[in-house]
């Protein structure tokens, strides 16, 4: 047998559970958490400065990349 119910935790963290009707007292029951809207975890300092590099990276590709479509270089610093 299956049965779903959704609830809100309150601030204390502590829920009580109903027991439909029909499911045996003396057999185990599984409870699955699942979060509709998961919270999205933080990146530690070393993902940060990783992600920051990859993008610092891209963007320099991108600048030498629009410099030559201009026909400029680099170190010509053309504006």
């Amino acid at each position: 047998m299956v049965a779903t119910q959704t609830i809100t935790f309150p601030a204390d963290g502590r829920m009580t559970v109903d027991i439909p009707k029909g499911f045996s007292r003396e057999q185990p029951v599984i409870l699955t958490f699942t979060q509709s809207n998961p919270i999205k975890k933080l990146m530690t300092e070393e993902e940060e400065k990783a992600a920051i590099n990859r993008i610092a990276q891209r963007l320099k590709v991108e600048m030498a990349d629009v410099l030559e479509m201009q026909n400029c270089h680099p170190e010509d610093v053309c504006m």
